[in-house]
């Protein structure tokens, strides 16, 4: 075999290839081809593979930043829902007389503010929110961690070594860093960062009262119920002489004590009835204000904590 085979073939085969150098040359290329991560060489398609393992991580932090951003949504829903208790609460008898009294000490405006305040944290919604965010965040470390050791494992497994001074033609050249860069809204730096400065529950329910103050809402209603004062005198005064008529006509029953009666039966009447108007005349108004308050603050707080965020 040796003699009649194998020398005649080599012998053919080198004088073949003698009188077709361009063979040995495109050997030789093939042989030199490869990707370059960090001026280090790689097998052809390591690249790509790394492209895949980054895809599959993408995706399973766009599947977690998805799940909290339904839980936010859902938090802020059940905020908006808070809306209708607390007005059914501003416009009753005792919360008008409530803030009259705030208004004889000054602190009429605070206390408005306070109060819508504590209505929509009702239900602790964003106490599941802060539990979904300290999941994401947790999700989020551990899908990277995962991603790197896979980008490690394929590299390992791919890298090539050439002799000093061999040519080496590269296909693809990439770094590390643009590797392991993520979209800057999955950045999970950036991300663990905003989520430090991102205010829950009673920051949030505080905001959105500080910003239907801030559009004169509670200053307004602080304005009118000023006016209504000096109506509620002329009230006062004419139930008093109403029970003061009734007390000279029936025997026995004090004037003063039935015009007092009077006064305050008047008064309480009046007030209702006044109040009754406001709510028919501004509920609606009132509870979008602070409905389109409730959505910006959303809007604020998706954009801090994500990033760009498309407005709804």
């Amino acid at each position: 075999m040796a003699l009649f085979v194998y020398v005649p073939f080599f012998a053919v085969l080198e004088k073949w290839t003698g009188d077709h150098p361009n063979v040995i040359a495109t050997i030789k290329k093939m042989e030199r081809v490869a990707e370059r991560i960090d001026g280090e060489f790689y097998n052809p398609g390591t690249i790509g593979q790394i492209e895949v393992a980054k895809a599959i991580a993408l995706g399973q932090l766009n599947v977690s930043r998805a799940t909290l951003s339904g839980q936010i949504d859902r938090a802020f829903d059940k905020m908006e829902g808070n809306v209708d208790p607390y007005l059914d609460w501003y416009y009753s008898l005792a919360a008008e007389y409530v803030r009259l009294a705030k208004l004889m000490t000054g602190t009429i405006e605070g206390y408005m503010e306070a109060k819508l305040s504590e209505y929509l944290q009702q239900g602790e919604a964003f106490q599941k929110v802060s539990d979904a965010i300290a999941t994401a965040l947790a999700s989020h470390q551990n899908v990277m961690a995962e991603y790197q050791r896979a980008t490690k494992a394929i590299m390992d497994a791919n890298r090539q070594l050439f002799p000093p001074g061999v040519e080496v033609r590269v296909t693809k050249d990439t770094s590390s860093d643009n590797i392991l860069s993520l979209p800057a809204h999955l950045d999970v730096v950036a991300f663990e960062r905003r989520v430090a400065g991102t205010g829950i529950a009673a920051g949030i329910s505080a905001a959105i009262a500080a910003k239907v103050a801030s559009k004169g809402v509670f200053q307004a209603a602080a304005k009118a119920l000023s006016k209504m004062v000096a109506s509620k005198a002329a009230a006062i005064l004419g139930g008093t002489a109403i029970g003061a008529a009734i007390g000279s006509v029936v025997p026995g029953v004090g004037t003063v004590a039935v015009g007092a009666l009077g006064a305050v039966l008047g008064g309480i009447a009046i007030d209702g009835a006044l109040l009754k108007l406001e709510e028919v005349i501004r509920r609606e108004d009132f509870k979008n204000e602070i409905l389109h308050s409730i959505r910006e603050a959303k809007y604020a707080f998706k954009l801090k904590l994500f990033g760009a965020e498309e407005r709804p």
